[in-house]
């Protein structure tokens, strides 16, 4: 679901539809202009849907989008959107794959699994305490200003959260998950269950300011984009309570059994990028036949991390609780920081063969710093870990050749390319389980 921007056209839509497995969905469009150049706009959307063939999994989905705008059909107006959706899933952890094609007992001892007949594809291996439940939360505030008719300046900000809980049951079927109280007889077989979960709140508020505007320079026609950027992102990831189900029955699953939900057990993981950035691209028009475009980008970003373990427990990875505290209490166990400066940047050109067709070619480098995509950090020298303080960042180095063409009045697009990406600082994982940082990876094809 979307903003959808309003209009100065009053007027209403709306959309209802039924589909296989009894799934509905519902939508409504109304827009509404309240003076000569301001007007409101709401959408709505809702949907319950259910996987053909697919015992108790099903999906829900509701959202709202208000939005206002102000000084339409003017030099200067002011957006202002908000969304709001819930999700609320049955998810779905899998069958197991004996009798399909291909299929291999996982040890000799159970041989008689690879002439075994397909579970019934419509079995639920899950209980009656799996959930999938998401909520996101956005707010928009945008302000454009035409400074002249090929100038127009523009600032967004933006407030996002999206949270998650998730708690999904699927079946494990190595050698050590196989119950096999008759080794002759499959049907008294069971595989053992798999409880995973998942509890995360993802938060962003970012400004950017952008200016774009084309004009000449002699005979040379330029397309320009440039603008600064601040962006703080933020992920929390919670510690709960582990949890297990029973074996399950291979071919007569019993589902309808509750094993409980999150409980949040003190543990937490906290992860928080800043970054600030400044960039400016231009397309430039040499002649009817040739284009040349570059871009370039610097970012200044400042990663923190810490987590915190839940003390007294048991099993690996266990701490002992610090003098004075009680048992599950959380002890801070990382707590690291990285800064640095990224230089990005791209070039092409593109030449027309025809005003159907094309040939192209464009570099770029991208850099990614540790806990760039994760949000999480580990001390240097940490060797179980992909994202080490210590760690240079990642840098990518692309290049393209290809051609493009539109045929059949436009209606179909034909491109082909060469394309080859090398990969700087390369982090990859031992056999040990640990990580290093060791050099370069290419990989090329067409």
């Amino acid at each position: 679901m979307i903003s959808k921007q309003p209009r100065l056209d009053s007027g209403i839509d709306g959309s209802a539809s039924i589909g296989s497995a009894w799934s509905r969905r519902g939508t409504l469009d109304l827009n509404q202009a309240f003076s000569d150049n301001a007007a409101f706009r709401l959408n709505l959307m809702g949907e319950k849907t259910h996987d053909a063939g697919r015992d108790r999994i099903e999906n829900e989905r509701y959202g709202i989008a208000p939005s206002l705008a102000f000084g339409l059909d003017t030099p200067t107006r002011l957006y202002l959107n908000y969304l709001h959706v819930r999700q609320n899933n049955t998810p779905d952890g899998g069958i197991p794959t004996v009798g399909l094609p291909g299929y291999s007992a996982p040890s000799p001892k159970y041989a008689a699994l690879n002439s075994a007949g397909k579970v019934d594809t419509s079995n639920f291996y899950g209980t009656d305490s799996d959930y999938d439940k998401s909520t996101t939360d956005s707010g928009t505030l945008r302000f454009e200003h035409d400074l002249t008719e090929n100038t127009t300046v523009r600032n967004t900000t933006r407030w996002s959260r999206v949270k998650q809980e998730y708690l999904l049951t699927a079946v494990m079927g190595g050698a050590n998950n196989i119950t096999a109280p008759d080794i002759n007889d499959v049907n008294t077989w069971s595989w053992s269950r798999l409880v995973n979960t998942k509890d995360v709140s993802n938060r962003i508020l970012t400004n950017q300011t952008n200016i774009t505007s084309t004009f000449n320079t002699g005979s040379i026609g330029h397309d320009v984009s440039a603008g600064v950027e601040f962006t703080r992102e933020n992920q929390t990831n919670y510690g709960v309570n582990a949890r297990t189900a029973p074996a399950v029955n291979l071919y007569h699953p019993v589902s309808n059994l509750s094993i409980g939900g999150l409980d949040r057990n003190g543990a937490n993981a906290n992860g928080q990028t800043d970054t600030f950035g400044i960039y400016a691209f231009d397309t430039l028009t040499l002649t009817e036949r040739i284009e040349i475009n570059g871009g370039l980008r610097l970012d200044n970003y400042h990663t923190k991390y810490d987590s915190a373990t839940a003390c007294g427990g048991s099993g690996r990875g266990a701490i002992a609780c610090p003098p004075g505290q009680s048992t599950g209490s959380p002890v801070t166990t990382v707590d690291t920081a990285k800064s640095g400066n990224l230089i990005n940047w791209k070039a092409g050109a593109l030449y027309r063969l025809t005003e159907q067709g094309n040939v192209y070619v464009n570099y770029a480098i991208s850099q990614q710093p540790p806990g760039g995509s994760s949000f999480a950090l580990a001390a240097s020298g940490s060797g179980n870990s992909a994202n080490r303080t210590d760690f240079k960042p990642q840098k990518a180095k692309s290049s393209e050749l290809g051609t493009k063409w539109q045929i059949f009045d436009n209606r179909l697009l034909l491109s082909a390319a060469l394309f080859r990406t090398d990969i700087e600082n390369e982090v990859a994982a031992n056999d040990d389980g640990t990580w290093s940082q060791y050099g370069k990876k290419a990989r090329g094809g067409v």
